[in-house]
């Protein structure tokens, strides 16, 4: 898990194994939430703490995965499946 303010982080790729990964506003409301790399991908998003809009993603397979905000504080929850 990883939560993180007004930035982006980049997930690279974990070997063959795939992943899959959630995304959460833990402020009340975060701005402009974008993910890349993702099987379901978001751009200039707003997304509140009371609708888990980020939840049950995966990873494209061999790309990196690319998640942040403009504004807010983002929850990240990462979940290995497989080799």
């Amino acid at each position: 898990s990883v939560a993180f303010s007004d930035n982006k982080i980049t997930v690279s790729k974990i070997k063959p194994e795939t992943y899959k990964f959630s995304v959460f506003s833990l402020s009340e409301k975060s701005y402009e939430v974008f993910i890349k790399g993702g099987k379901y991908s978001l751009e200039g998003a707003e997304i509140n703490n009371s609708f888990p809009v980020g939840a049950g993603n995966y990873r494209n397979s061999g790309e990196n995965v690319i998640i942040g905000c403009k504004k807010g504080t983002l929850l990240t929850v990462f979940n290995i499946i497989g080799e």
